[in-house]
């Protein structure tokens, strides 16, 4: 520790005391200490001539000092708030680091489910037109084949009936060569030969006409297998397509899906670009706060070396010219103000700390740009991967579009019609109440029955109400039709009339599809070719009968 420094002047004294206690001295950054040939000193603030330390003005010097003092310690300030930011900085990494891979993750698992569900759609859609080509093959086929039916049918008919005009024919040739037996004697010899060869000729006649009912019979047989066998591909066809248009739901459900995980990592990628942007800026101000504290900290430390050197020449100059050591000169001079020894120690402290840190700032700094691009890559991979998916959903909705429209003109048309047929006349339909997205619009349904005028279906009865949701639901029926519907107490609500056009309408539809109706009213029982209820002959035992109206009426007729 610097004690003491003797000089003809109390103030280089005081100076000397300030400015080398404890290397504690850091003159303003960009001044030059210059040392003379002659052995003079020049510093910032002051000179030093000969065997004297002289000021140009001691109280200037002095409060130099102190605001250099103040400049070192704001530098020291700055530069653990940029230790602290460099750690900050390091966490925050480590954060958007483990953000951005969770992030990657995520993107290349929902890439992953968006290209099987495309797979899964191509591959049904593919699938869906084989089945409807081969359905309409048959349907073809079915056709040639009823029309071929029908005609051997008429073959046959035809075939039959000259059967029977043969068989009435040989029975008439049988009865005349019986009497022509009895009568053989009586008639030429000619006679009797060309009766034989009449017989014989219609025998032949009979037998071929015999084999050619077989034949047919045969045919007819073998085309209602044929028949039998496609309705039930037809019918396995229509249930395979209720599975597929159920799978297709299920992958449009899916879709949404997707697009609602797209849209979380959207606003979570939006997030993480403002960070990264923010942390871009956080790192260019502690980038430029480091340099600056790096220039003013290495003009310190170099100050701090010349005055060291600076030191040393004075020691050696007072043994030379006074004969005495620094520890003499400051007993006999003793410092008229001194300097508080817990700052200089704190300063000294403060100076050594600073060291390392700054010398790697740089080092910090670099890599952080290398993370920065890194995860700002990222961003970028994440955002095409974004735009990619968006696009995907937007043709998956425009398909979606243009199918539910196609569907829903079909519906449109079928609601008119069976409106009609149930009403006998007049006039309905539906429509979408926000046709620019018809994907998430409503839908609004307007009817009036023949004879009112219907501004509100509020206006209109119960059972009209029921009827008209009814026509609905077989107007959707008809453009996809399944091989059975059940009918759960749909009659409910309609009185007499309307049932009477309800079952109609069932009858007419049962032609195709196989009814189950579950009803409390006879008017539809009536209608039933099979009835089934439960009964309770014993207290707590349940039966169950049915009866087959069609073998009833049969047995009736007999008896």
């Amino acid at each position: 520790a610097f004690e003491g420094l003797k000089t003809k002047n109390e103030y280089a004294a005081q100076f000397l005391r300030i400015m080398f206690s404890e290397f504690g001295f850091s003159p303003e950054p960009g001044g030059k200490t210059v040392f003379s040939p002659e052995g003079s000193i020049k510093f910032p603030f002051g000179r030093v001539f000969g065997k004297a330390l002289r000021f140009s003005d001691p109280a200037a010097a002095e409060k130099d000092i102190s605001a250099q003092k103040k400049k070192l310690a704001e530098v020291m300030q700055r530069s653990d708030a940029c230790i602290g930011n460099i750690k900050r900085l390091e966490n925050e990494e480590t954060g958007l680091a483990s953000t951005g891979a969770s992030l990657r993750e995520k993107i290349i698992e929902t890439s992953s489910l968006v290209k099987m569900l495309e797979n899964r759609i191509a591959d049904r859609e593919e699938t869906l037109e084989e089945k409807r080509t081969e359905k309409k093959h048959l349907e073809d086929t079915v056709k040639t084949t009823r029309d071929g039916i029908a005609g051997k049918k008429k073959n046959l008919e035809a075939l039959t009936a000259k059967h029977h005009l043969q068989q009435e024919n040989l029975i008439s040739i049988e009865r005349t060569v019986a009497s022509a037996e009895e009568t053989r004697k009586h008639i030429s010899q000619a006679e009797y030969e060309a009766k034989k060869q009449q017989y014989e000729k219609f025998a032949v006649e009979y037998e071929a006409a015999e084999e050619t009912v077989q034949r047919l019979s045969g045919e007819k047989k073998s085309l209602e297998k044929n028949i039998e066998r496609m309705v039930n591909e037809q019918k396995y066809l229509d249930g395979r397509s209720v599975q597929m248009k159920e799978e297709l739901e299920n992958l449009k459900k899916q879709n949404a899906a997707a697009v609602l995980i797209m849209k979380e990592l959207e606003a979570k990628q939006k997030e993480d670009r403002k960070e990264l942007d923010d942390l871009r800026k956080k790192v260019s101000a502690l980038n430029s706060d480091v340099y600056g504290a790096e220039k003013r900290v290495e003009v310190a430390k170099n100050d701090i070396v010349h005055a060291n050197e600076m030191l040393k020449g004075l020691s050696h100059r007072l043994g030379e010219e006074y004969n005495m050591d620094i520890d003499e000169a400051w007993t006999k001079y003793p410092d008229p103000e001194r300097f508080p020894e817990e700052e200089i120690g704190a300063m000294k402290a403060r100076v050594e700390a600073i060291g390392s840190v700054n010398l790697l700032a740089p080092e910090d700094y670099e890599r952080v740009k290398k993370r920065y691009d890194f995860l700002r890559g990222q961003s970028d991979d994440l955002e095409k991967a974004i735009s990619d998916i968006e696009s995907i959903i937007s043709e998956a909705n425009k398909q979606i579009k243009e199918n539910f429209l196609i569907i829903f003109e079909q519906a449109k048309e079928n609601f008119k019609t069976v409106y009609a047929n149930f009403f006998e006349g007049g006039t309905a339909d539906i429509f979408l109440t926000d046709p620019s997205n018809p994907i998430e619009s409503g839908v609004e349904v307007k009817a009036a029955p023949p004879g009112k005028k219907v501004s509100s279906n509020t206006q209109l009865s119960s059972g009209e109400n029921a009827l008209t949701a009814i026509a609905i639901l077989f107007a959707l029926f008809q453009i996809k039709p399944s091989p059975f519907c059940i009918l759960d107490e749909v009659d409910a609500p309609l009185d007499d009339a309307n049932v009477v056009r309800f079952n109609k309408l069932v009858k007419e539809y049962s032609q195709k599809t196989q009814f189950v109706a579950i009803t409390h009213n006879k008017r539809t029982m009536e209608m039933a070719d099979v009835m089934y209820g439960i009964t309770m002959e014993e207290f707590g035992v349940s039966k169950l009968i049915s009866v087959k109206y069609r073998k009833v009426a049969e047995e009736n007729e007999i008896s």
